[in-house]
């Protein structure tokens, strides 16, 4: 709020030699009207009045209310400025807990998850499921809690859900092992996906003063697992956040943590001696090509060693081109840094004349281009599987350069 009071003369006074002008009892120099005293108009006296009272009344409301005020007053001529009181206001409502930790613990994953409960996004199992309840995060001394948002520090595994719970899975940086969890208020029983970008909880009591969080979380498989033991240090995986009635958004973050985890692994899956190879190929004159699908004299070779294979389960594997995930050919295509052109090449196993046909990197049953490596009724746990490696011309003309590409396998066991 603000007051401005103008008062001024607008008429001409002069002055006798004496100073002094009869009926005055004041002059000032440049014909102008004093402003104070009583030779000063009846505007100018009326201002100066109603300025002083509001300042002394302003002192008396300054000395009792509990807040700050200011006032800023100045006089030329005859403009006073009133300023409005500035009163300090404390956010009523705060964080009472530095950390949520959802409780994990140590985990087994044993030989029965086998076949289809090892593809990605199928739970681990009901018995990892952990539920953690954390009272009294936020509280207020006199807002009303409306709600809490709840948002993920990382972003999930593109494309997928974790069964039963239909929840996002992140990643717990451990081979084949993600997580995901649900998120409600403190006492209840049904528990929002924490998703991206944000979640909302709602909370308990719509007039209480305090809120506080339940959660359940999930282990998903996300890839191949791998044997052994495999810990997962105490990990920030979100920030919760208070809505009030008094205050859209309190400033105050309070993370979301999951606990230390230990998994121990002891699967029926295979291990692959040496997890990634180079193969170095011949040189060859591109003249020796004779046209499209001709394949060249010379070729290179290597070997896909497994071990550690349980008995009793089928073993197949799928071939996928890296660079072309969607190639459903026979011929493995060329990186983008390869100069040479018109060229492709083509594996064969085993000693067979069919080159393989490259599929999606999936475990499921009917994934295009898979192919069986053991029976379920055939023995076994180590296996050496030979592979050749030829160039195709793929073009009408081959033009000479570098040749590189990238395959993946992936093993599937059902």
């Amino acid at each position: 709020m603000s007051i401005v009071t103008k008062a001024r003369e607008r008429a001409a006074y002069s002055c006798q030699a004496g100073g002094e002008r009869a009926g005055l009892r004041r002059c000032v120099p440049g014909g102008q009207r004093p402003r104070t005293g009583p030779g000063a108009s009846p505007a100018m006296r009326h201002a100066r009045s109603v300025m002083a009272w509001v300042a002394n009344h302003w002192v008396a409301l300054s000395r009792r209310a509990p807040a700050v005020c200011r006032l800023a007053a100045f006089w030329g001529s005859g403009v006073f400025l009133l300023a409005a009181p500035v009163f300090a206001q404390s956010n009523p409502c705060s964080a009472h807990k530095n950390e949520v930790v959802i409780n994990s613990k140590s985990y087994t994953i044993n030989s029965s998850l086998t076949g289809t409960a090892l593809a990605p996004g199928k739970m681990l199992s009901d018995a990892f499921i952990q539920a953690t309840t954390v009272n009294d995060v936020f509280g207020c001394t006199s807002a009303v809690i409306t709600k809490s948002i709840a948002t993920p520090t990382a972003p999930a595994i593109p494309g997928l859900v974790g069964e039963s719970a239909n929840y996002p899975v992140y990643p717990t940086g451990l081979p084949g092992i993600g997580f995901g969890f649900g998120i409600g208020h403190e006492g209840g029983t049904v528990y929002a996906p924490f998703a991206q970008p944000e979640t909302i909880v709602t909370p308990k009591s719509t007039t209480g003063l305090s809120t506080g969080y339940a959660m359940q979380i999930y282990f998903f498989v996300t890839g191949a697992l791998e044997n052994g033991t495999h810990v997962m240090p105490k990990k920030k995986v979100g920030e919760l956040r208070l809505v009030t009635s008094t205050d859209p958004q309190l400033a105050t973050l309070v993370p979301i943590y999951l606990d230390t985890s230990t998994f121990i692994v002891n699967t029926k899956s295979c291990k692959l001696e040496i997890p990634v190879q180079s193969v170095k190929l011949p040189d060859v004159s591109a003249a020796g090509f004779k046209g499209v699908q001709s394949l060249s004299v010379a070729s290179g070779s290597f070997t896909i060693n497994l071990s550690g294979c349980a008995s009793g389960i089928p073993i197949s594997a799928t071939m996928t081109d890296a660079s072309n995930p969607g190639n459903r050919s026979n011929i493995l295509g060329l990186t983008g840094d390869s100069t040479a052109t018109g060229v492709g090449l083509q594996l064969y196993k085993n000693g067979e004349s069919t080159a393989l046909a490259y599929g999606p990197d999936s475990a499921a049953v009917n994934n295009p281009g898979r192919w069986s490596i053991r029976k379920n009724t055939e023995t076994g746990s180590s296996f050496s599987i030979p592979f050749v490696v030829r160039y195709v011309q793929t073009g009408s003309q081959v033009t000479p350069g570098k040749v590189r590409a990238v395959s993946t396998i992936t093993l599937s066991y059902q």
